[in-house]
């Protein structure tokens, strides 16, 4: 008779095959009938489909597929790549398909960069494997749309201070044109109706302030662009420089991975208030 896979039904009568019932399996497909189903027809009642790709494909019976999985879990349950989810083992790949022995230094291979980076090592670890001193350049949005924050919460700090610095006076730069235009445009339905009254209003403004303002946004974009294209290449730099000095110096180094590299959110939200409100401290000085 044989295991039945739960919630098998005969393929003849289409009716529950309980477990005390006789059941024949066509030794052509494994397709299940009652004894009396067989013998009726003398044949597999899917006869005609044998050979074809509808053929009839017996489902894994249960008590095989959780040994299955059981095994799966024990080979791979010490794998830092695999994680509970509640019904099993996932699969997620942290290195994103790089082997973590890759060496991106003598002293520093790919499991290094993981502990280091720690936040979403599956994009930053595939990009630095292609960025070296010949191809320096990628595509960072978050490095474009924050620059300065984006370095601090990366631990960048220098990085950070020198955008930061860079992009407060671009944001002053066009303090003038702001506070002109503010005198002029009291009020607007929608950004088409802002800008016809900033056009209409242009000589009141004066030349001297559009071109100011034209520079700061030239130099605005400017650092975006700059930063959203190497900002991969310095974060690999940073990384890997780091970690260097933290192996020569110290022989547990998890703790200073930990401190030293990571993601700061909190450093994040700082520097962004602190782009938001320096301008703006110096535009009631400048009033």
């Amino acid at each position: 008779m044989g295991i039945v896979n739960k919630g098998a039904s005969c393929v003849r009568c289409k009716s529950y095959i309980f477990e005390e019932d006789d059941v024949v399996y066509c030794p052509v497909c494994g397709a299940p009938h009652h004894r009396d189903c067989y013998e009726a027809l003398g044949h597999c009642a899917l006869e005609q489909l044998h050979g074809t790709e509808n053929e009839y494909k017996p489902p894994v019976i249960e008590e095989e597929k959780k040994e299955t999985n059981n095994n799966y879990q024990k080979q791979n349950i010490n794998n830092d790549n695999f994680f509970p989810n509640g019904a099993g083992f996932a699969f997620f790949d942290f290195l994103g398909g790089v082997p973590g022995d890759y060496k991106f230094d003598e002293n520093v291979d790919a499991n290094d960069v993981k502990k280091f980076v720690v936040g979403n090592t599956h994009r930053y670890i595939p990009k630095f494997t292609t960025l070296n001193k010949k191809n320096k350049t990628s595509w960072n949005w978050a490095a474009f749309l924050f620059p300065a924050s984006w370095m601090f919460s990366r631990k960048m700090y220098k990085n950070g201070i020198i955008t930061a610095v860079f992009s407060i006076i671009a944001t002053i730069l066009s303090l003038p044109f702001t506070i002109a235009t503010n005198n002029f445009v009291m009020s607007a339905a929608s950004y088409f109706d802002y800008a016809k009254q900033i056009m209409e209003h242009l000589p009141e403004i004066g030349a001297p302030a559009i071109i100011i303002f034209l520079i700061s946004f030239v130099l605005s974009l400017s650092i975006r662009i700059i930063c959203g294209i190497f900002s991969d290449y310095w974060y690999k730099n940073h990384t890997i420089n780091t970690i260097k000095k933290i192996k020569s110096s110290i022989k547990e180094p998890d703790i200073k991975f930990r401190k030293l590299g990571g993601v700061n959110i909190f450093y994040f939200f700082i520097a962004t208030m602190v782009l938001e409100y320096v301008p703006l401290i110096v535009m009631t000085f400048i009033k």
